[in-house]
């Protein structure tokens, strides 16, 4: 791991750490913990999570030098269920018999000289194209012998992964009421893109970091930076109360988001490389 890579694992320990004491990390420090523009907020929920040096949790941190009044946002939430990392690869099917077949013959290792290499390879020979191809397709069926086609799997690429978590807030304070909304607002803010005359500014990066009190959770996935890809908010699924003051009792929060790039086996397995 490089001193650049240390120092940012050191600083997200002391932030993670100044979360849990109540305080602000240094990067945020004097901040308001209102939504307004440019302040460097950190959003943080349950505030229990404050008081529990053991609680596992999430950090979303924005990375974005296009617009300074995103940049260095944080939230950190309390760590849902079913954390789920899918890793895939696509392949595709290249046949090899024919290529084999014609190999074969040139280096002189075909067995059989009457078989179907020989017939089909002279008949193609003769006619060529189309009706080289129809002749040929005609002697196999003659001889009742078939070309082994040698299927074999190809590499194309690797799926670029995706990561989707659900949170429920249930507010306990009017505190916590503002908090779930400007936590709404952080994401919602950071999935859309900025428009500049003719032209539309990338969406906000995320860092998205898993934590056990105040350190690295080492056995749960390392994400490399991400797009917020989708939002899904609903507000009192199970009942239709509110505050006196307005504020939904209950507030089901669903993020989705995409990594930037796909990974390779370097990356993939270097830590240093995510997170």
């Amino acid at each position: 791991m490089s001193i650049g890579n240390i120092i940012n694992a050191v600083n997200d320990v002391r932030e993670i750490r100044d979360v849990v004491r109540g305080g602000r990390s240094s990067k945020h420090r004097g901040s308001s913990s209102s939504s307004g523009q440019g302040s460097k907020q950190l959003l943080v929920f349950p505030e229990s999570i404050r008081d529990d040096s053991q609680r596992p949790t999430v950090r979303f941190l924005i990375e974005n030098d296009l617009a300074p009044q995103l940049d260095g946002k944080s939230v950190h939430l309390y760590l849902p269920n079913g954390i789920t990392t899918s890793d895939s690869a696509s392949y595709g099917e290249v046949e090899l018999g024919v290529a084999n077949m014609l190999e074969n013959l040139k280096d002189g290792k075909t067995e059989d000289s009457k078989g179907l290499q020989s017939i089909v390879t002279k008949k193609m020979g003769d006619a060529g194209g189309s009706i080289g191809s129809g002749l040929a397709a005609k002697e196999a069926l003659r001889a009742r012998r078939v070309a082994n086609p040698e299927v074999t799997s190809s590499f194309n690429s690797v799926g670029i992964r995706t990561f989707s978590f659900e949170f429920n807030f249930v507010p306990e304070t009017p505190a916590e009421a503002s908090t779930i909304k400007n936590i709404e607002n952080f994401f919602r803010d950071n999935l859309y893109p900025t428009e500049e005359g003719d032209s539309l500014i990338y969406p906000s990066i995320f860092q998205i970091g898993f934590y056990f009190g105040t350190g690295l959770a080492k056995y749960l996935p390392m994400i490399y930076k991400s797009y917020l890809t989708g939002l899904t908010t609903i507000h009192n699924e199970s009942t239709n109360l509110f505050h006196v003051d307005g504020a939904p009792v209950e507030t089901k929060l669903s993020v989705s988001f995409s990594e930037t790039k796909a990974l390779s086996r370097q990356k993939g397995n270097n830590n240093s490389e995510l997170g």
